[in-house]
């Protein structure tokens, strides 16, 4: 083990009590980093507290002392229902009922440390243990600014949702705190998440269109799940929504968890969410699913696409295709035309990059990029990543590319998007297009710096009977603000519940024409 001669974050405390809001901030940052890297390979601390962060010479700090952690990596059951395990003054309520214990519960902790640092004591404190777990179950959070009075609204907001005694209202995400903890100490406004209804249904909806009472002003929660590909590799998969299934093959750049709050993709989940049970996945070498991966092809992603709809037990539903996830929805739509009832596709292309008869000095580009994800991908300077940022989104505000730039270094390892990269490059499914018999619904961005517009209107040519939708943006990850993503949610809203229609009004009509045959 490194050897930290600092001493531990408790002997600073002892000395100063209360710590300067900048450096706590900077250390609850790298923190985050640790704790959130930890949770990505599942692995909960369980004992989270300033005598197990210890402090360098440069004043970084260093998360020590996993045994709890290394027990349950191990799959060895730690305690009996009831047991109770850690620091009583950091413990969450759940750890304090002896439950079962996920992400939350370090969650809780890193709160407790976080306001313990700023206010210099505990919110919850008592000479016997049953005294402290009684507070901790029962006790409301005292209020931080009687003793902190200097801290902005929006840390205190960010602890009060870290400090949720039910854990089903809490905060659930390390990287969501990370990036609330970025925007306050950068001086920035990050709206923290509202919870979402979904909208009841209008007039103009057709009768049999799936929604019921039960699914009005309810809250959109996220269920992630594990299934595992053909060849081994694990794969995260997440619900949310309700009605009828809507699948989206995963796109690069993806993680379930911290696109779960972002301003890139919130809009979207929640969009396609409203009126759908949305099921998406992180492809492999990405997110939550498996980093360390052997083959990285169009076969293999199909593959994982497979996987997840047989997880999921979904029979027949609508396919969606974003950027390189077309073509992985094409291939799957014509393996399976009894299970797509209709592909929609955005930003999508039948040919990568190398199968485009590249001049000399374009091949030499897209080798440049490459070579810069394999440089400057995982470094904290995010200079190299806004190479790709700007691509994705021209038109995006600083929050929003910050959160891409950020996206790119917690969602893979630069040698793993490297070679992702270089596979899309080679996919080629112009041939297999021809014979995808679903409905399907094409939609570009005119100004597509990432996915050229004319490769939309190629692959509209191959679909047989495809619409073809131009949507006027510059951006190939549409922003909620601009007129395009009104368009593109009225587009697919339109195109799924005209089908719908048609699915009701083929029911109704062959029955007769069976009766009229016999």
């Amino acid at each position: 083990m490194e050897y930290i001669p600092g001493g531990a974050l408790r002997e600073l405390l002892t000395k100063e009590k209360q710590l300067p809001l900048n450096r706590t901030l900077d250390l609850a940052l790298e923190l985050t980093d640790a704790l959130g890297r930890a949770h990505h390979l599942g692995i909960i601390h369980r004992d989270l507290k300033p005598e197990n962060v210890l402090i360098a010479h440069d004043g970084t700090p260093r998360l020590t002392d996993f045994g709890l952690a290394r027990l349950s990596r191990e799959n060895t059951r730690l305690t009996q229902t009831g047991a109770i395990i850690g620091s009583p003054v950091y413990m969450s309520p759940e750890a304090a009922r002896g439950e079962e214990l996920d992400a939350r519960s370090d969650i809780w902790s890193f709160g407790i440390l976080l306001f313990e640092c700023l206010a210099g004591r505990l919110p919850f404190d008592g000479e016997q243990i049953t005294s402290i777990l009684l507070k901790i179950l029962k006790d409301p959070l005292p209020d931080i600014k009687k003793y902190r009075p200097d801290i902005p609204d929006a840390l205190e907001s960010l602890l009060n949702r870290m400090l949720v005694k039910d854990r089903q209202g809490r905060i659930a995400s390390i990287r969501q705190v990370a990036a609330e903890l970025e925007a306050i100490r950068d001086g920035r406004v990050l709206t923290p998440p509202t919870t979402l209804a979904l909208a009841a249904p209008t007039d103009n909806q057709p009768e049999n269109f799936p929604i019921n009472d039960s699914t009005i002003n309810r809250k959109i929660d996220q269920e992630i799940r594990f299934c595992i590909s053909q060849d081994g590799v694990k794969l995260a998969y997440a619900r949310v929504g309700n009605g009828p299934p809507l699948v989206k093959a995963a796109n690069w750049l993806s993680h379930l968890e911290y696109e779960w709050q972002s301003p890139v993709w919130r809009h979207w989940i929640e969009g396609l969410s409203r009126h759908h049970t949305l099921i998406r996945y992180d492809e492999r070498g990405c997110g939550l699913s498996d980093w360390n991966v052997g083959e990285l092809s169009l076969e293999a992603w199909v593959s994982d696409l497979e996987a997840v709809v047989d997880a999921a037990g979904l029979e027949r539903f609508p396919l969606l295709g974003i950027s390189q996830g077309g073509a992985i929805a094409i291939t799957y739509a014509v393996r399976h035309p009894e299970k797509v009832s209709h592909l929609i596709l955005y930003g999508a292309y039948t040919r990568g990059k190398l199968r485009r008869n590249l001049s000399p000095a374009q091949e030499e580009e897209i080798m440049t990029l490459i070579q810069l994800i394999k440089v400057g991908w995982g470094k904290e300077n995010p200079v190299f990543r806004q190479v790709y940022t700007s691509l994705f989104m021209p038109e995006g505000t600083p929050e929003q590319h910050a959160w891409f730039n950020e996206l790119q270094r917690v969602s893979s390892t630069p040698e793993t998007a490297a070679r992702i990269v270089t596979g899309f490059g080679e996919i080629d499914v112009r041939q297999l297009a021809t014979a995808v018999s679903a409905p399907t619904l094409i939609l570009h961005a005119t100004g597509d710096a990432r996915v050229p517009f004319d490769e939309g209107r190629l692959a509209a040519s191959l679909i047989p009977g495809a619409r073809f939708v131009p949507l006027e943006s510059k951006n190939h990850l549409l922003i909620e603000t601009e007129p395009a993503w009104g368009q593109f949610l009225e587009e697919v809203e339109g195109f799924l519940i005209e089908d719908a229609s048609n699915a009701s009004e083929e029911k109704a009509i062959k029955p007769n024409m069976i009766t009229n045959t016999v």
